[in-house]
């Protein structure tokens, strides 16, 4: 199934922003192959987008994407400064996408290449390629002043990836690094500014956060179980409470629960299906 449209690394984000690059263009037979799966799931990702945007937004996004993808396409960016491997030119294409997708309006995105296709040192490529750009810092961030570091949020085992890729194809001192993680780890926000990349694993952001946000949950009055104010709101509206649009297939377990627990009270209206990290 070919990937169009905006791309994210998994394994990366930076600090208030993610990543883009182009498509990569498949062959003539899987694009036969796949051509009326992939219309079909454009059009429902592109309503799904939409919704999210009010007219105004709408005509300019589309807009700007539009112009974006067609100045873009097939544009190929010179190495950062300090990078001590040659990027083939579809790697080039990415790091031009990514780069200039930083220094636009509609940050963001997913860079989905194939598993060997270098997606790390594409990453690494682009951090260097903004830090270089940037004097001062990158995107403001929500709190406090600009702020210069990347964020890398992966598997533990990644993180040995990362950090063996950097040490080998970025020149010594080009690009600093440390990993928060362990009992010895930086907690110092200033001291950890410093770098240029942070590297972490998702348990630590999910304990992190956690004990962080624990008292930030409320009960929901139907099933008493607490989620954050957003995922109440969710919650509420498609799981949980007397004016849930449940799907048919909610509808159909609920019929089968005792009678204390249809119409979403007395903990049938299936609350867990709310995702709470």
């Amino acid at each position: 199934m070919r990937t169009g449209g905006i791309f994210m690394h998994v394994q990366s984000a930076g600090l208030g922003r993610v990543h883009c690059t182009s498509p990569v263009k498949p062959s003539e037979e899987d694009e036969d192959e796949d051509d009326e799966d992939d219309e079909d799931e454009d059009e429902e990702w592109e309503e799904e987008l939409l919704l999210l945007l009010d007219e105004e937004e709408e005509e300019e996004f589309l807009a700007k994407w539009e112009e974006s993808v067609e100045k873009r396409h097939g544009q190929q960016a010179d190495p950062p400064e300090g990078l001590l491997m040659t990027l083939l030119p579809f790697q080039r294409e990415s790091l031009a996408w990514m780069s200039e997708q930083e220094q636009s309006k509609f940050r963001g995105g997913i860079l989905a290449d194939e598993m060997g296709m270098g997606k790390t040192i594409q990453m690494i490529s682009v951090i260097m390629k903004n830090r270089a750009q940037m004097s001062g810092g990158g995107a403001q961030a929500s709190k406090g002043g600009p702020c210069k570091s990347t964020l890398v949020v992966c598997p533990q085992v990644a993180m040995v990836q990362w950090r063996g890729e950097i040490e080998r194809y970025c020149k010594q001192g080009s690009l600093t690094l440390t990993i928060y993680h362990g009992p010895k780890r930086i907690s110092n926000a200033d001291e950890l500014a410093k770098f240029d990349v942070v590297l972490t694993t998702y348990a630590i952001v999910q304990t992190e956060f956690s004990a962080k946000f624990r008292d930030a949950k409320v009960a929901c009055p139907y099933c008493k179980k607490k989620y954050f104010p957003p995922q109440m709101t969710v919650h509420h509206k498609f799981f949980c409470g007397p004016n849930a649009h449940k799907s048919a297939a909610l509808a159909k377990q609920q019929k089968k629960l005792p009678v204390a627990g249809r119409g979403g009270r007395g903990g049938g209206g299936g609350g867990g299906g709310a995702g709470v990290v």
